[in-house]
């Protein structure tokens, strides 16, 4: 496996949202568990990882698997 760094294109960024959302694999988190209650998931950008708690302290992560940043074949 080889690590993509950030930026990501448009599509990148869709497929590892996808890929969290799946639940195939595991995901990329933060590690908190927030006060909010909110999932320590993150969300892809074209920038890296962000954590969606606007508390959480977590820096941004700039890179992923190469697998999961291409949409699954149909």
């Amino acid at each position: 496996m080889n690590q993509m760094v950030a930026p990501w294109t448009s599509q990148q960024v869709q497929a590892l949202n996808d890929y969290q959302a799946t639940g195939d694999g595991p995901v990329y988190t933060c590690f908190a568990l927030h006060a909010s209650g909110r999932s320590p998931a993150l969300d892809a950008t074209h920038s890296g990882w962000v954590c969606p708690d606007p508390d959480c302290d977590y820096p941004q992560e700039n890179w992923a698997w190469d697998h999961t940043t291409t949409p699954p074949a149909a």
